[in-house]
């Protein structure tokens, strides 16, 4: 709102109030008055150039001690180039693998072929030791991409205490699941330049690994054949996975479970899964952490059993350290990037002012810091009176970044596209022990008070599952839990305050295995910063319309603990795939002209002894990898 306007408002205002008011007049005044309440903020003037601060010693200067770039713009009065905006934090808060004896050390041909592990894994170090490390090293050309791959160090460690932190380096959880997940999806359903497992993926293979039965192959006609991968979803399996998620309706705002991958594959994804889930949680209990510490290179390790070298990338490699990083630093929840490009986007929604940006949001947050202060509401009073005998019934209801709809209002509108019926309620029994109970919003009603204040309660009359044994079991170190959807519990009172529960969905399995018809398989849903608004006004109702905290699973029951994955020592390829890409037809012919030395007699030897049982190795023969040379 321009200020001019704002004191247009209040004269009009001053027009309805005794003479004797003491309602501000202007702007000016309003401002004047909020700062008294203790939330200033510091502007200190900045190198154009971000070199330094004009602060405490340089607060004086008018020039960068660095790149002598002037303090303030050309003219008479002195306007600062760049301010930094500081809002005190006191004034609002006064608030890496394996074990040595671990087996798959000693698998000479499941990785790297003819490789066996011997040496202890590397050591954390300390900041005093990097340091000396990237003394030694950083600008030394002759060693790099030999004894170290250091191209410069960062500016941060100019900082007098930055040796002494245990967690000097923070990797980005958000960004490392997300790209995780897309590395998984892209190669399981081969989808063209972003899958991992592609013709050069299967060269480096075939040179790095032992897996003859993934090679490339060419048959008699000249052309070339790539054997599916037993990670890749059948062409016959695609139609029906995709169909299955176009009739699915999942809530507003999300769009899954795939089970036509050989159990041993999908257990191990699966695993990853639940890897993410409970080191994302809001609370992270030490034996969590220990279990996830313990864990995860095992978990990779699976995954390499599976997957082409080609697959892994600097971040999927990152994964080990992300355990040892929650255990320093705590859960993810302050330490992932959510939060503060959220905060981002919603400051820029604020600027009103483009020549002045950083001042314009550091106003409007301090406005709402402002209002939060100053709405206090007495509404026990109110409660007194009682509420009114008549409710009214909605279809829909928005609540905790959630949108719920009633069955019946859904039932009635086939064209929807989306589900949001699901709710679950926990309880706890007199021995702290939590129950969840999991049904259906068959109708949704709010209760209002008698008085001036807005005071109302809505809820939500709900079908329930049978949270019993016999309607609902879980499988604990995937973090799976699944429902009977035709058991029901009878006695339970059906009502519950929309403020109380959470939102979920229920999934059926695409593949139609009688064990699995009757079980629908649940998903939490994570709560929006903000719920798309209703279109439908006269059946629907809305109590907020931002959340400002970034969801996260609570503390989730259990360790994670995962079996070792024998039955991936065996996989196989699952049929062949013409290639037909004419820049995959020149990286294999490029490829030939390279191993042309290589007799073809040599590739019949290796394949028919992978049909053999496995001697032991001379040790000669054998290549030792100690990890503390990279």
């Amino acid at each position: 709102m321009p200020i001019a306007e704002y004191d247009d408002i209040l004269d009009i205002v001053h027009e309805l109030l005794p003479p004797d008011s003491k309602l501000l007049d202007n702007f000016y005044q309003s401002r004047k008055l909020l700062e008294g309440l203790g939330m200033p903020y510091v502007k200190i003037d900045v190198c154009y150039n971000n070199c330094m601060l004009f602060y405490k010693d340089n607060e004086n200067k008018e020039k960068c001690d660095f790149c002598k770039a002037n303090r303030y713009e050309d003219g008479g009065k002195k306007i600062p180039r760049k301010v930094l905006r500081y809002l005190p934090i006191k004034d609002r808060l006064q608030r890496k693998f394996l074990p040595v004896d671990h087996e798959f050390r000693q698998q000479a041909n499941a990785f790297r072929k003819n490789t066996r592990v011997s040496e202890e894994p590397p050591s954390i170090l300390t900041g005093d030791e990097m340091q000396r490390h990237l003394d030694r090293f950083v600008g030394d050309s002759d060693t790099y991409g030999k004894l170290h791959n250091w191209t410069h160090a960062l500016c941060f460690r100019q900082l007098p205490y930055f040796q002494k932190l245990l967690l000097p380096h923070n990797i980005d959880v958000m960004h490392n699941e997300k790209n995780m997940a897309e590395a998984i999806w892209n190669t399981c359903f081969d989808i063209g330049d972003k899958t991992k497992d592609n013709v050069k993926a299967r060269l480096d293979l075939a040179q790095i690994c032992n897996r003859p039965s993934l090679h490339l192959v060419q048959r008699n006609n000249g052309k070339w054949d790539r054997p599916r991968g037993p990670f890749c979803i059948g062409k016959d399996d695609k139609p029906t996975i995709l169909k299955w998620i176009q009739d699915l309706k999942f809530p507003d705002a999300y769009a899954a479970n795939i089970r036509f991958l050989p159990d041993n594959v999908w257990r191990s994804l699966a695993e990853v899964s639940y890897f993410y889930r409970q080191l994302c949680a809001k609370e992270l209990s030490k034996d969590v952490v220990r279990s996830l510490e313990q864990n995860v290179a095992v978990l990779l390790c699976k995954l390499e059993k599976i997957f082409p070298p080609g697959f892994f990338n600097v971040m999927q490699h990152l994964i080990i350290h992300l355990p040892y990083e929650a255990r320093l630093g705590g859960p993810v929840l302050a330490r992932w990037s959510y939060p503060y490009e959220r905060c981002i986007q919603k400051l820029k929604k604020k600027i009103r002012n483009k020549a002045r940006v950083e001042a314009a949001m550091v106003e409007a947050f301090l406005v709402e810091e402002y209002q939060k202060l100053a709405s206090i509401h007495n509404v026990l009073c109110q409660m007194s009176y009682g509420f009114r005998t008549q409710v009214t019934s909605y279809g829909c209801y928005d609540i905790n970044g959630y949108r719920f709809r009633s069955e019946k209002y859904e039932k009635g509108r086939p064209e929807l596209t989306t589900i949001n019926t699901g709710v679950c309620v926990t309880s706890y029994d007199e021995s702290d022990n939590a129950l969840e109970y999991y049904g259906v919003i068959e109708d949704i009603i709010k209760i209002k008070w008698e008085g001036s204040i807005k005071l109302e309660l809505v809820l939500f009359y709900c079908r329930w599952f049978d949270p019993t044994p016999n309607g609902l079991r879980r499988t604990e170190d995937l973090g799976l839990v699944e429902i009977k959807h035709a058991a029901r519990l009878k006695s339970f009172d059906p009502f519950v305050m929309a403020s109380q529960v959470t939102q979920v969905y229920y999934l059926s399995y695409p593949c139609k295995k009688k064990e699995l018809l009757p079980w629908w398989v649940v998903y939490q849903v994570a709560p929006h910063g903000c719920v798309p608004r209703n279109t439908d006004n006269t059946e629907s109702m809305s109590s907020e319309e931002t959340i400002h905290e970034v969801y996260q699973e609570e503390g989730l029951d259990g360790t994670f603990v995962i079996d070792l994955g024998d039955a991936l020592d065996t996989i196989i390829s699952s049929g062949f795939d013409e290639i037909t890409d004419p820049k995959d037809l020149e990286t294999i012919e490029k490829a030939a002209v390279q191993d042309e030395g290589y007799d073809e007699e040599d590739i019949e030897e290796e394949y028919e002894s992978t049909e053999e049982e496995e001697e032991p190795m001379d040790e000669e023969a054998e290549e030792t990898y100690d990890p503390n040379d990279f």
